[in-house]
């Protein structure tokens, strides 16, 4: 029997300085997830900067300030995992 997928779907607001060590945790897995999907939601500091080594390795969605709920809104629909982790930016 296959392994599921697992997305992981992070949502970050002005947070760069937490997101190297989030992303190396998440991607650092045992079974590394099948998607990993940022939203960086209108931050002003400098997350696309942080996120360019990366690139290759997740998906990158970058959006007006609304809040938690709709960076998360906005990526669900591009979930291919049989599985959603939500993941805060500054968790490991």
């Amino acid at each position: 029997m296959p392994e599921p997928k697992v997305t992981v779907l992070i949502p970050t607001f002005n947070r760069a300085r937490f997101l190297p060590e989030c992303l190396d945790s998440v991607l650092g897995q045992t079974i590394p997830p099948a998607q990993v999907i940022v939203i960086n939601d209108g931050s002003t500091d400098n997350t696309r900067e942080v996120l360019a080594p990366y690139i290759d390795r997740i998906e990158y969605i970058e959006k007006e300030n609304g809040g938690k709920s709709t960076a998360l809104n906005l990526a669900l629909p591009r979930v291919r995992g049989d599985y959603v982790w939500i993941m805060d930016d500054d968790d490991v």
